[in-house]
């Protein structure tokens, strides 16, 4: 989404330098802005429905199971930026004013982490993997599912059922964004 601006920022502090690693630091500035914006995004969400630790924490539990359980991706930056912002909205929402059974969250928190458990890794067309990466991306799924699964009920039982929640729906989303993405892989093989 920033490519002008991070080709500007180069060309301004790389000058005289060789133009053969440009290309290189001009992807690591447009990446830079997009994480900055997100996070930005993120934020402004979680204080405008006053949910910002639980953003933080859904955030933070997210995007390593994001990382390697993959799922379904967008097919330009902006229209992920757009996606993950009313995603944001949409859970700050549900956290907000979805009020439901404590145990029905126990039940959720499973179905969803088996679903991650079963299905990942999800690729996606932009991020194929070979058999010793699919090994490696689910190994790290089942670690870093059981680490968060434990990270949450010790949230539950001391801390707060507010960040139990949040945990829970970052979980539920990733659910979701496997199946997604399983369906568009099963979908663009018939084509």
């Amino acid at each position: 989404m920033f490519i002008r601006l991070s080709k500007r920022i180069v060309r301004h502090c790389c000058k005289g330098e060789s133009s053969d690693e440009n290309e290189l630091y001009i992807f690591g500035v447009n990446q830079f802005l997009n994480m900055l914006l997100n996070i930005l995004t993120a934020l402004f969400i979680g204080i405008l429905f006053g949910e910002t630790l639980q953003i933080i924490l859904f955030m933070l539990a997210y995007i390593p199971l994001r990382s390697y359980a993959g799922g379904w991706h967008s097919r330009t930056p902006l229209r992920c930026y757009i996606f993950s912002a009313i995603m944001l909205i949409v859970v700050s929402i549900g956290m907000k004013y979805l009020f439901i059974a404590e145990w029905v969250y126990y039940v959720i928190l499973a179905a969803a982490a088996s679903v991650a458990l079963i299905l990942a890794p999800v690729e996606d067309r932009n991020k194929l993997l070979d058999e010793i990466e699919h090994k490696v991306y689910k190994r790290r799924t089942v670690i870093i599912t059981a680490a968060e699964l434990i990270i949450t009920l010790l949230l539950k039982l001391l801390i707060s059922v507010n960040l139990f929640i949040a945990i829970v729906y970052s979980f539920t989303v990733l659910s979701l964004m496997l199946i997604a993405g399983k369906a568009k892989n099963h979908f663009r093989t018939l084509e």
